[in-house]
């Protein structure tokens, strides 16, 4: 490997690990766009549809469990490669954009909402760009993500586009790249809020998530 291409994987593999840090720091306190389908599963069907890794999820936000160490694997490398090349080709347009833009809204008592956007750009830079590099077909990325999708919105993106990209990720190698545009959902965003709001109104009742005896699980941030 040359110098210069080892130096640039080093300095990739370091922001890799300390995004991967601040998304652990931020999932004490607060939910965001990862934990989005949680939330609507919530929202459409209450407290008793939570599994277990729900339950562990929730614990680590309310500080009864520390999160698990997670210092990222092969799949979530190639993902932060794949947003450095979106960076360099992406048609951002005039007004540029931001990387790992933070939404946020105060929409509980108990905790945080927030997302981390891959890109903002737009006048305002308020239009999402969200990259996922997972080797399913795009409709079947964009059911899998839809609600972390729509949690953009509910914190006031103005639009969202899913970059989706699919090939090797080990090493690296973009095979095809898809750019989709996700429609605002009211009825999904209405569903998010009633599952937020079901899960404050517990919390401040004294409602807490208690774990299964003996349970050990991952808690892995989500891309």
């Amino acid at each position: 490997m040359e110098e210069k291409n080892f130096a640039d994987y080093v300095t990739a593999q370091e922001q890799a690990r300390t995004h991967a840090e601040e998304i652990q720091n931020t999932r004490v306190g607060g939910l965001g766009g990862s934990d989005a389908a949680m939330v609507l599963k919530l929202g459409l069907h209450g407290l008793n549809s939570l599994s277990v890794t729900d339950t562990k999820r929730l614990c680590v936000m309310l500080g009864l469990c520390e999160p698990d160490a997670w210092g990222g694997n092969v799949y979530t490398n190639a993902g932060h490669a794949f947003e450095d090349l979106a960076e360099q080709t992406l048609p951002f347009g005039r007004n540029g954009y931001e990387r790992e833009k933070v939404f946020a809204m105060p929409l509980a008592l108990s905790f945080k909402t927030f997302a981390h956007a891959d890109f903002a750009c737009g006048k305002e830079h308020n239009d999402v760009i969200e990259c996922k590099f997972v080797q399913d077909a795009t409709p079947k990325v964009v059911q899998k993500y839809y609600a972390q999708l729509q949690w953009y919105y509910m914190l006031g993106a103005s639009h969202v586009t899913l970059y989706h990209g699919r090939g090797k990720s080990d090493p690296f190698e973009l095979e095809e790249g898809t750019v989709r545009t996700i429609e605002r959902d009211e009825q999904t965003i209405a569903a998010l809020l009633a599952g937020i709001k079901l899960l404050d109104d517990a919390i401040q009742s004294g409602w807490q998530p208690v774990m299964p005896d003996k349970v050990v699980l991952s808690d892995t941030p989500a891309m």
